[in-house]
């Protein structure tokens, strides 16, 4: 008995109120009667069985509904946070204070890579300067006036950046895709460009 109890107990851990009412229906109905359970009365007991296995479907929809609901909240959470933390960088990125704008470039390099900043509005003075960017996805970015003096770029997209006024002093760029980019008045003074494609980028009153 104490076994088929915690049996019961159990089912109605995973399948809710309504396995644990078939549970107890089949124990303690069907003990009473043992032989004589064909006198007992059929439609009755078929009907809790139905009404049990309803509840049961009803219950198990309800949890389903419940699980979408919060991996839903959780989702949107979750991106509202990304949201937040990707502003959050980007501010800490144009601070005048040169630990924090380099803390900040750090914590962004993964969403560099990721393409996470493609095409993203908001990177003007940005102070980029001195750091080593490799395989950093910039396309269509906009980086006016941004600080990249002294960075260091391998393999690195900015196909279609703007980068008016972006200061490239001593700016390494190498394998480089600066195509269709915009480099009006950008300072690229004393800068090493190794196989860079510079196709369709405009140049107009670029420093070099």
């Amino acid at each position: 008995m104490t076994q088929t109890t915690t049996g019961i107990q159990r089912i109605a851990n995973d399948y809710g109120t309504a396995a644990l009412i078939v549970g107890v229906l089949l124990v303690f109905g069907l003990l009473p009667f043992g032989a004589d359970f064909m006198g007992y009365s059929t439609n009755i007991y078929t009907e809790l069985i139905s009404v049990a296995v309803t509840i049961l479907i009803l219950d198990r929809r309800a949890q389903r509904r419940e699980e979408v609901r919060r991996a839903d909240e959780k989702a949107r959470e979750a991106e509202r946070q990304r949201e937040e933390r990707i502003a959050r960088i980007i501010r800490e990125m144009r601070s005048p204070f040169g630990d924090v704008a380099a803390d900040a470039v750090k914590e962004a390099l993964h969403l560099f890579k990721d393409g996470t900043f493609e095409g993203n509005n908001s990177l003007w003075q940005v102070n980029l300067s001195g750091h080593y960017f490799e395989e950093v996805q910039l396309a269509a970015a906009n980086l006016y006036g941004a600080d990249l003096s002294k960075a260091f770029l391998l393999c690195t997209s900015l196909k279609g950046a703007i980068l008016t006024r972006a200061n490239l002093t001593d700016a390494t760029l190498i394998l480089t895709d600066l195509s269709n980019a915009n480099l009006t008045q950008a300072n690229l003074t004393g800068a090493t460009l190794e196989e860079v494609n510079i196709i369709g980028a405009i140049v107009y009153e670029t420093i070099t």
